[in-house]
């Protein structure tokens, strides 16, 4: 457990986005004996690095989402790709659109709730 004057410092060093479940993913990246030796401010420091790291290969990728067609359906542009990605109650699916507007099915996931 990190004291909460260390968690403020990195806080305040990080500069990407503070929402809890970001916070605790990208620390949950960074080894613990390495926490344990370094101060507030060079983990923050490591957490943006980190946070930009996933940024520029999300975009070296060209992930973009633009389009939201339903409550269970989203079109995204993926490797200037048309992407589309159902989600129902018990699968989610990933398809590919077609030049000819057909779909091709890349990959189906049980869905797990």
């Amino acid at each position: 457990m990190m004291r909460s004057d260390k968690y403020n410092r990195m806080i305040a060093a990080y500069d990407g986005f503070r929402g809890p479940q970001t916070v605790s993913h990208i620390l949950s990246t960074i080894p613990i004996d390495l926490l344990a030796k370094i101060t507030g401010k060079q983990a923050g420091q490591i957490m943006s690095i980190r946070n930009a790291a996933y940024h520029e290969g999300r975009a070296s990728q060209k992930i973009d989402t633009w389009a939201y067609d339903a409550p269970t359906d989203w079109m995204a542009g993926v490797n200037d790709q048309n992407i589309k990605i159902t989600c129902t109650d018990t699968d989610v699916v990933i398809v590919k659109i077609n030049e000819d507007q057909s779909e091709t099915i890349i990959k189906k996931y049980a869905a797990i709730i």
